[in-house]
């Protein structure tokens, strides 16, 4: 993949809204054991019921909240597992037409398998571990990389000389078996998206990095 730097040093934009889009606060739950430290939140349709349920990561529990009633108005808690989670995905990630679980924490990206589809879900599997390395995962995303029709997830740790891999990501085979392949080296990227930047068809990959710039690599 070719690197593109789009700006070294700190990047600001200056944006003025003068349109006016009203919201309404809705509580979801409150006063209950809900879970401590929140970090990340995502939504879909985690059972097939065709509403939008709710997942949480917080810093010693996977939860998710069934919307039962489909107004949100009636929400069940469901634990998934009591772990440590810095970020949360829903994405289809063994191909089976439902939502899986897909979690990063310190030194762990890991992921749960819906197993049946109405968000019961199975045990942890690890996908990357870095606890050896002392390596801490920095980010991850999720996307269809090399389009294929299968989810692929992107990783950046910080890496040094003695595990110069601190970008790289893991091809889905279609059946949840990853295969990983380097993006980058040396280059502690702190936050990763995905998108077609350049409008040629294929994903490219934009990065803030730790010197601080923003750049994408195609």
């Amino acid at each position: 993949m070719k690197k593109i730097i789009f700006s070294i040093g700190l990047f600001l934009i200056s944006l003025s809204i003068y349109s006016q889009v009203g919201f309404n606060q809705h509580t979801i739950m409150e006063n209950v054991n809900f879970t401590q430290n929140v970090n990340s939140i995502a939504n879909g349709d985690i059972d097939g019921d065709g509403d939008m349920d709710l997942i949480s990561a917080d810093d010693g529990r996977i939860k998710w909240f069934e919307n039962t009633d489909g107004n949100n108005t009636s929400i069940m808690q469901h634990n998934i597992g009591d772990f440590l989670g810095k970020k949360v995905f829903l994405a289809d990630i063994d191909n089976d037409s439902d939502l899986d679980v897909v979690v990063y924490g310190v030194t762990q990206v890991f992921w749960f398998e819906n197993t049946d589809g109405l968000g019961n879900f199975g045990n942890k599997i690890v996908l990357e571990d870095t606890i050896d390395t002392l390596k801490v995962i920095l980010d991850v995303a999720i996307s269809d990389l090399d389009s294929d029709g299968d989810e692929d997830i992107i990783i950046s740790h910080n890496g040094s000389s003695s595990d110069p891999k601190p970008l790289y990501w893991l091809e889905n085979d279609g059946n949840a078996n990853f295969t990983e392949h380097i993006i980058a080296a040396y280059s502690k990227d702190l936050s990763i998206s995905v998108a077609d930047i350049n409008a040629d068809n294929t994903k490219d990959i934009i990065t803030t990095y730790q010197s601080g710039g923003v750049q994408y690599i195609r």
